[in-house]
């Protein structure tokens, strides 16, 4: 199930007999599971997200449906030390990374590797069940387990049973460091199409805070955060979407800033490695926070202009295509990359009546232009420009030339009239890589169903966030018994969701031009 606005279904329930089968889809394959109806269902969504987030780091490359199959035994294993009874267990990676112990291999590429491995894999199932295998074969998996092994997992069982089950002791670093990411994606839909204010359709900011953590003992981290939209930060009393933390998060003071109530003092304890230390969610629209804080990229004018034909010149139709658009960010920032998807579509009523024996004209005053021959649609690569907050106006500049039946044949009968031999080309014959590319691409009647006006834009803008949410200061509770130099390192940046942030529009006619 498609729309403009969500792009697919993330989670399905279904009970059938007596059974809830709930799904929840992800890029690469699809987590499911089955149970009888006393079950919560809330619960089964939040295993499976977590198993997801569990698969996704023990198979950090190549992560789909075939190796996963090559690697049932792991995928067994992780299962099994998730689920107890049909009860979620645990699921933190830091944490089962040092439990399980089996290797994750590649996809076989050959016919003798893959029977290598599954002959491997049964071995190993032979060993687990107790069923007879040589002493050869038992002597290699020993590897897999150990002596050292045996006190590591009794050391990991007792940090389950810890108040503090997200991190284990004994935990030391030469150099201890923290670094934290602040991460915003915004999702941003405007129809341009229509003269009212509230065209603005969808505006929302999905952020998280990423950090990793190379700490010694048992560190009590201070956060300050720094809240100037006054969105609400609390764990008890959540407002919709707009903040979940991990369950490390030991205190949320609110008395520590005391002229401003949206700023906050947080607590933690940090596991070890990488983890999300919360996620939020703002709806800009809904919240009327939108007045102050603009989009990134606004389209000022999407423009075109038609120029006729000329019989008696045997002179062809072209049609000139203009936009203009404005940042909104810092001045003193440069995104990583800026680039605006434009389908002819949505300037040209049918891109195949484009003339490709004369080349297109391109002109911008920033950045430059590709034209996509195979999907028709235009890519204004804007990298390195610089935010200005709408004082200044980049535009760009397309021009085409279009086909005329009669036009074409008045050409043809008066080459034909000629003696001399027809003009030489140079470059590449667009018309013809065009026309072949049409032939492996879908077919008409498929392409017409897909084509939309939809101007797409990506960018990612780094030291930079729209929510204004900021980190004041990072430090280590001196009452911990943690004594020690550590060093903090803070990152933030901005980036629009895949497929997320477009207008829909049509260019307007621009007439006696």
């Amino acid at each position: 199930m498609e729309n403009s606005v969500y792009p697919y279904i993330k989670y399905l329930q279904v009970t059938r007999n007596g059974i809830v089968y709930v799904l929840i889809y992800s890029t690469s394959y699809v987590d499911s599971d089955a149970f009888f109806c006393d079950i919560d269902c809330f619960k089964a969504f939040q295993y499976l997200e977590s198993l997801d987030g569990l698969l996704s780091n023990f198979f950090t490359t190549n992560f789909n449906v075939r190796q996963l199959r090559t690697n049932k035994m792991v995928l067994n294993e992780i299962i099994d030390e998730t689920l107890d009874f049909g009860i979620p267990q645990l699921t933190d990676y830091n944490l089962l990374h040092q439990y399980i112990k089996l290797k994750i291999e590649e996809e076989p590429q050959h016919n003798k590797d893959k029977q290598k491995s599954s002959s491997h894999l049964h071995n190993l199932k032979n060993l687990v069940t107790g069923n007879n295998v040589d002493t050869n074969i038992q002597q290699d998996a020993t590897k897999f387990a150990p002596k050292e092994d045996i006190y590591l997992k009794s050391k990991i069982i007792e940090t389950l049973n810890d108040s503090v089950s997200w991190r284990p002791k004994g935990i030391h670093y030469k150099k201890n460091e923290l670094f934290v990411d602040v991460i915003e994606k915004i999702r941003f839909i405007q129809d341009l199409n229509k003269d009212s204010s509230k065209n603005i359709k969808y505006h929302q900011v999905e952020g998280s805070i990423m950090c990793k953590s190379y700490l010694s003992g048992m560190p009590v981290v201070e956060i300050g955060l720094i809240n100037d939209m006054t969105f609400n930060i609390d764990r008890i009393n959540q407002k919709g979407d707009e903040f979940k933390f991990h369950q490390c998060i030991q205190k949320i003071d609110t008395n520590y800033y005391q002229n401003k109530d949206g700023n906050k003092l947080v607590t933690f304890i940090p596991p070890d490695g990488e983890f999300e230390l919360c996620n939020y969610r703002f709806d800009i629209l809904r919240d009327h926070k939108s007045n102050d804080k603009a989009e990134i990229v606004q389209i000022v004018e999407f423009t075109k202009a038609f120029k006729e034909g000329s019989i008696k010149k045997l002179k062809m139709p072209s049609i000139k295509m203009n936009l203009k658009i404005k940042t909104y960010f810092k001045k003193n920032l440069v995104p990583e990359f800026l680039r605006i998807k434009i389908p002819l579509s949505s300037f040209i009523d049918d891109p195949n009546n484009i003339d490709l024996t004369f080349t297109p004209k391109f002109k911008t005053d920033f950045g430059t232009i590709i034209y996509n021959l195979s999907d028709d649609f235009l890519i204004w690569d804007c990298k390195n420009i610089k935010g200005n907050y709408g004082e200044k106006i980049y535009e760009c500049y397309v021009q085409f030339q279009m086909l005329d039946d009669e036009i074409m044949k008045l050409k043809k009968e008066e080459l034909r009239k000629q003696m001399d031999a027809p003009p030489l080309r140079n470059g590449p014959k667009l018309e013809k890589i065009h026309e072949d590319l049409q032939k492996n691409n879908l077919s008409t009647t498929e392409k017409l169903e897909k084509v939309n006006n939809n101007i797409q834009v990506e960018f990612e803008i780094p030291y930079f966030v729209v929510s204004g949410l900021k980190i004041d200061f990072i430090k280590v509770d001196e009452s911990a018994n943690t004594k020690y130099q550590f060093f903090s390192w803070i990152r933030y940046k901005t980036e629009s969701q895949e497929d997320g942030y477009k207008f829909n529009a049509t260019a307007r006619l621009l007439t006696g031009k």
